[in-house]
């Protein structure tokens, strides 16, 4: 017999014993993202650590919760994030019932998640979610062609990726001097550069003060930059990953793009980001606000998914239908 019940963070090891056996993953790295999301500042005592079935005590299914506090205007409102979503193929209904209990969350907060694949997409479309727009799709900006060449080769030939198709990977020790994008030391410094740069009004965004960056940021080995240049003055987070059937591409992610970036200086802004990271690819979500700036969109290629990969939950309308999705408040 299954059993779902709330979890705390004293119940990480075995949270991270159990992901490890989902994802081949090491325990210590799972066990140290773990304590890393029990020091997000939103945390809030009346939302779970995460959510678990298990049968006797053994754990079979799991999802962890992760607050953020999203703000429009003068009114803060906070939502939860699902992540690390698992469950025994052999615990038969364990997964169902561990998002249904996520689910009745949604009577009190929004709900999204910011990775789900096809078949959590079909729970999510089953159970009354609504696809974030613009998440069947990433716009894809081509650096170096040969790492790239390898990869559609692989896949021509259907070769199995070994690794996952993406991994994350702390990468500040890469950057070049740029007289155009420049790292700011620490959170402080990023929120005050910041300042003048605030998001389009008219939807909840992602809070971006000091106690956010420099968890969501800092202490997960990025930096923030200010990139200023021509008629552009903006603050930029990006996150460094690896892609491919070996992990042969080094790709970055512009996952904020905070203040103005003129079209006339998007080609010298795409040219201080190849020299900062030297990366053979750079990529935006389509369902970050950077899809509706035409001046960065002509300059990438548009890369579609078999399902939406973001999903919002907010029966009471709870955000009124104005849902700012950035990458920064994904996983």
């Amino acid at each position: 017999m299954i059993n779902v019940r709330e979890l705390t963070g004293e119940d990480t090891e075995e949270i991270a014993s159990f992901l490890s056996t989902q994802t081949d993953s090491p325990t210590d790295a799972l066990r140290h993202r773990l304590n890393w999301l029990l020091r997000n500042p939103a945390l809030s005592p009346d939302i779970p650590f995460g959510i678990g079935a298990f049968r006797d005590t053994c754990l079979r299914g799991v999802m962890i919760c992760v607050p953020h506090r999203f703000r429009e205007g003068n009114i803060t409102k906070t939502c939860v994030l699902s992540i690390l979503f698992y469950a025994d193929r052999d615990a038969r209904g364990a997964g169902l019932r561990v998002f249904l209990k996520f689910r009745a969350l949604a009577s009190r907060y929004p709900l999204y998640v910011a990775t789900a694949n096809a078949v959590a997409s079909r729970i999510w479309l089953g159970l009354g979610g609504t696809p974030v727009a613009g998440s069947d799709c990433e716009y894809v900006h081509i650096c170096r062609i040969l790492p790239i060449g390898q990869e559609a080769l692989a896949r021509a030939m259907r070769r199995s990726p070994s690794h996952p198709p993406a991994q994350v990977v702390d990468n500040p020790s890469l950057y070049s001097d740029n007289d155009h994008l420049r790292p700011l030391a620490t959170p402080d410094e990023a929120v005050a550069i910041g300042a003048a740069c605030a998001p389009e009004a008219g939807q909840y965004e992602i809070v971006r003060d000091v106690d956010f960056l420099r968890w969501k940021v800092y202490e997960a080995g990025e930096k923030a930059y200010a990139y200023r240049f021509g008629d552009s003055r903006c603050r930029c987070v990006f996150q460094h990953s690896r892609r491919g059937y070996r992990q042969q591409i080094a790709c970055t992610e512009i996952e904020d793009l905070c203040g103005n970036l003129a079209a006339c200086d998007v080609s010298d802004f795409l040219r201080s980001v190849r020299q900062a990271f030297s990366p053979d690819m750079i990529m935006f979500r389509g369902c970050s606000r950077f899809a509706g700036m035409e001046g960065l969109k002509q300059k990438f290629k548009k890369r579609g998914f078999a399902s939406p990969t973001a999903w919002l939950m907010d029966p009471n309308r709870l955000l009124d239908g104005r849902f700012g999705y950035s990458p920064l408040a994904g996983e």
